[in-house]
Formats: C-alpha cells, structure tokens, sequence
C-alpha cells in the first residue's frame, strides 16, 4: 500500500472510525460509517494511482424515479454555495453521494488533510441530508429553494 492510503487508513483508525480495505489495478479502497443526529452512512476512501485522494459519503436514501428531479434541483441548490465538495446524483438508480477530493501530486497527503477532507465531507452531508429525505419523501410543501434556504440560514 502506499504512504498517502497508510495515512488515511491511520488517521481514521486514530479517529475510531470501523475500516475495510482493498486494493485493485484503480487504486486503494477504505470503506467505514459515520453515525450522526441525521443519520447513518456509509462512507468510502479511494486514493488512486495519480495521487489524488477521494473521499465519498453514500446516502442512506435512494432516490425512486419519480422523485429524482426534485432531488436533482435540491442538489443543484446545494452544490452552489459549497466551497469544498459537491452532491452526486446517479439518475439510472437514484443514489445520492457527496465527494470530497484532493489532487497531492508532487506532495504529501498528511494527516491534516485528511482530517479536513474527510470532516468537511461528513458535515456537508450531515447538514443537507435531512432536506433530502424531506425531498425524496415529497411531503412538507417546501421547495427546493426554501429547504436550502432554511438549512443555510441555520
């Protein structure tokens, strides 16, 4: 394994975080949980072969078709004001992810990194997720624009 997937696996084992790791001809995988007010999900970290370090928290929630325009348009209200990361929707089985991802080419990824990385991950989707299950759920009234707006304002 390499020095950058040593330091994520170390840093999540240091932080208590459950691990399972692989590697295949892509890169090296962790997978672990995050367990917090809003839910429990699944998280997966990838660092490949061009030295970039990928980090993914999966929803607990898959969206049914009939629901992922709307999903679609609460993300897309999401991803405008995110800094670090963005919300993917997968539109042929309505899974919804957040990546967080660094390129440490020519560098080191240290453990820093990887503690803001993969925290900035976590409370992003912590922060949004119980809008999108209101949005996949369908009910409450609110649109879009008034769950970010709510969730935004705190």
């Amino acid at each position: 394994m390499s020095a950058a997937f040593d330091a994520v696996v170390a840093w999540l084992e240091g932080d208590g975080w459950p691990t399972a790791t692989r590697v295949d001809d892509l890169g090296e995988h962790v997978a672990t949980s995050y367990k917090s007010e809003a839910g429990l999900w699944a998280c997966r970290g990838h660092v490949d072969v061009h030295e970039r370090f990928a980090f993914y928290s999966l929803s607990p929630l898959t969206v049914p078709e009939p629901r992922r325009a709307a999903v679609a348009d609460y993300l897309t209200r999401a991803n405008w004001g995110l800094v670090v990361g963005n919300f993917e929707l997968d539109l042929g089985d309505g899974e919804v992810r957040l990546k967080t991802s660094i390129d440490f080419e020519g560098g080191e990824l240290t453990p820093p990194l990887i503690r803001n990385l993969i925290l900035a991950n976590v409370r992003v989707m912590d922060l949004y997720l119980p809008g999108l299950a209101a949005t996949v759920e369908g009910g409450g009234g609110d649109d879009a624009a008034a769950l970010i707006e709510r969730i935004e304002e705190g």
